[in-house]
């Protein structure tokens, strides 16, 4: 893959996690639900690791891929 590609996906995973911490804090301002702020933090750094992984090489798109990177 080449490196513009690679950048443009590590660019987009950020802005998904970016979004998805926006989406904690304005839960969180709002007073909402424990449950659904853990789950907008969650996929913030779910996003993050993806872009972080992207720029070492590995790729995986599930949860359980990315986990399994970290079972070693």
């Amino acid at each position: 893959m080449k490196q513009e590609d690679k950048n443009k996906i590590i660019g987009y995973r950020l802005e998904q996690a970016q979004i998805a911490l926006d989406d904690a804090i304005y839960l969180n301002a709002g007073g909402r639900s424990p449950q659904s702020i853990v789950n907008r933090c969650y996929y913030a750094m779910f996003y993050a690791t993806l872009a972080l992984l992207q720029d070492i090489g590995k790729a995986p798109t599930k949860h359980s891929g990315i986990i399994s990177l970290f079972d070693t």
